[in-house]
């Protein structure tokens, strides 16, 4: 049965079990105790923990689980710890055959409990929980007031005052939380904004999401690998995205199940990527009406 919604957990048998990975780091220490707490209720009797860390040696909080240490390379920068780790998670969960299925679990992450049970039952390719990013949306605005900003100068290094003239238009960079999620429909993709993400209810087909709450099973695991790539200057790349788009060329579904939120503690996002609609199959841009393009304007203000 393709469609597992409601058809019950009988159908997985008890050797096909799920080996929860989690990515871990000393920067989300500050989040780790409850993080710790809701793993514990996460889990069931057919789930394996295997904490992936860097830094700490012994890192406080994981003492019941299994752990598995990388030990980066001087020259190694955030990212490509980040994707090594990816790759040892792969690595360690195809050589054990007694795995269906690979929960990728990122330690400032805490989905329901029961979600693992909800998505062997979706019987999806990939199957996501939602979780939320801080991203930006950038506006013209006309200044209500006479006001001066105190902004940095990237040319000389220093902070200037500049005065703003009532009714002077600048490019706002309003800040504002959105789903991690780049939606999907007849070939094409984009950022989802909120008004995508609540009108749908249940498994929502996607083009791509982050790997913080993830379901993968082994088939997709096995074919695709964790890389980087920067796809244009303006696109810099990150593992999140590039293992969905490759699952999706080789033909794997990915979904999102909108009535599983995970509780997401790191937030802080502003990068700008695939702001607009893209082809699915080719990423290239789609061409933006010109009485939608923004004017070039001389600052950028952040409120």
């Amino acid at each position: 049965m393709k469609d597992g919604r409601g058809s019950g957990l009988s159908q997985f048998p008890m050797k096909n079990r799920v080996l929860i990975a989690v990515n871990t780091y000393p920067g989300h220490a500050y989040c780790r105790e409850d993080f710790v707490a809701n793993l514990k209720k996460l889990t069931n009797p057919r789930c394996d923990v295997v904490i992936f860390y860097n830094g700490e040696r012994n890192p406080w909080g994981f003492e019941d689980f299994k752990k598995v240490y990388y030990d980066p390379k001087p020259e190694e920068r955030g990212i490509d710890i980040l994707l090594a780790k990816n790759k040892m998670m792969r690595n360690y969960f195809l050589k054990r055959i007694e795995y269906g299925h690979i929960f990728l679990l990122e330690s400032d992450n805490l989905p329901p409990v029961g979600t693992i049970d909800r998505f062997l039952e979706y019987d999806k390719d990939i199957m996501s929980a939602v979780y939320f990013i801080k991203g930006v949306d950038p506006q013209m605005i006309k200044i209500p007031r006479d006001v001066e900003f105190n902004i940095f100068d990237h040319q000389t290094g220093n902070a200037k005052n500049v005065i703003f003239k009532k009714g002077d238009p600048v490019l706002a960079m309003l800040q504002k939380y959105i789903p991690s999620v780049w939606g999907y429909k007849d070939g094409k993709s984009s950022l989802w904004e909120f008004g995508d993400f609540l009108p749908q209810r249940g498994p929502v087909r996607i083009l791509s999401a982050g790997i913080g709450s993830v379901l993968v099973k082994r088939d997709v695991m096995r074919d695709v690998d964790f890389r980087l790539k920067d796809l244009t200057a303006e696109r810099q790349q990150f593992t999140d995205f590039q293992f969905y788009w490759d699952a999706y060329l080789k033909g794997y579904e990915a979904y999102v199940d909108t009535d599983t939120i995970a509780e997401h503690y790191h937030i802080d996002w502003d990068s700008q990527n695939f702001r607009k609609w893209f082809k699915a199959d080719t990423l290239e841009g789609i061409p933006t009406p010109e009485k939608d393009k923004s004017p070039q304007e001389k600052v950028f203000v952040k409120v």
